[in-house]
């Protein structure tokens, strides 16, 4: 594996990725790390089941935030595996909120004319992580 990509991916699930699906949208900046065909899988979450999220950064739309109900604004990230082959590659990033597993997310990345970018994500919502601590 390539240190500077592996580099490159890190910097864009710390200050892009994680900032935009838990923390909010930071603005047309950062914006430009997701592709525009963006998407999220909800595989089960508040009686949604296998529904495909429509999401686009630049100009946001009224179905409400990405992050799973009763998160906190300020949650931790770890991410766990990193694996990139050619042009694609796959994060493991767990998130936690007061030292609790809430929501394990797998990130999918595209190499497009040198630059990654985040093309879509499933997740697992761990058992009682919408409930407090």
């Amino acid at each position: 594996m390539n240190a500077s990509e592996e580099k490159k991916l890190l910097r864009i699930l710390r200050e892009a990725y994680t900032l935009n699906m838990y923390i909010g949208p930071q603005g047309p900046r950062l914006a430009e790390e997701f592709h525009s065909d963006f998407q999220i899988l909800i595989p089960e979450l508040d009686g949604r089941t296998g529904e495909v999220a429509e999401v686009r950064w630049k100009q946001p739309t009224p179905r409400g935030p990405s992050r799973p109900a009763g998160l906190e604004r300020e949650p931790s990230f770890d991410c766990r595996v990193l694996d990139i082959t050619g042009k694609a590659a796959v994060g493991k990033v767990e998130v936690r909120r007061g030292g609790r597993l809430v929501c394990t997310d797998y990130v999918l990345f595209f190499r497009v004319a040198r630059e990654w970018r985040v093309v879509g994500k499933i997740f697992h919502q761990h058992l009682g992580a919408a409930k407090g601590p």
